[in-house]
C-alpha cells in the first residue's frame, strides 16, 4: 500500500486465534472510498467466514481515539465490550488525550 492504486478497496484480516474465536485485523477502507459501506461489507464477509469454519466469537481492537472507526464497528454488531488495555502516560505534555470514558465507575480519558 506504499503507493495509490486506482483499484484497491480495502483490506480485512481474519487472524485464527484457536477453533472457536479469532481476531479481525486489519480493518483499511480506502481514504476516497469511505462512508459507502464497503467496510461493512467487508466486516459482513469475515463474520461469514468466521461462521462458516464454526467460530462463535470475533475481536476487533481499534485505538481509543478513533472514534469513526469504534461508530463503525459498533453499527456492524461489535458491541460487546470484553477487553480493556490501559496505558500509563510516562510523557503527560506528549499527549492530548480526551476525558470522558467511565468504566465500572471509574474515569478514563483515551
Amino acid at each position: 500500500m506504499g503507493r495509490a492504486d486506482p483499484y484497491l478497496v480495502g483490506l480485512v484480516g481474519l487472524v485464527l486465534d484457536g477453533r472457536r474465536s479469532g481476531d479481525v485485523e486489519p480493518v483499511v477502507v480506502a481514504e476516497r472510498l469511505r462512508d459507502r459501506g464497503i467496510g461493512r461489507m467487508m466486516l459482513q464477509h469475515v463474520a461469514d467466514e468466521a461462521r462458516r469454519r464454526g467460530m462463535t466469537q470475533l475481536s476487533v481492537s481499534p485505538d481509543s481515539r478513533n472514534v469513526e472507526a469504534i461508530r463503525s464497528l459498533h453499527a456492524s454488531g461489535y458491541d460487546v465490550l470484553s477487553s480493556l488495555t490501559l496505558t500509563v502516560d510516562l510523557a503527560p505534555r506528549g499527549h492530548s488525550w480526551q476525558d470522558g470514558l467511565e468504566v465500572h465507575g471509574l474515569r478514563f480519558s483515551y
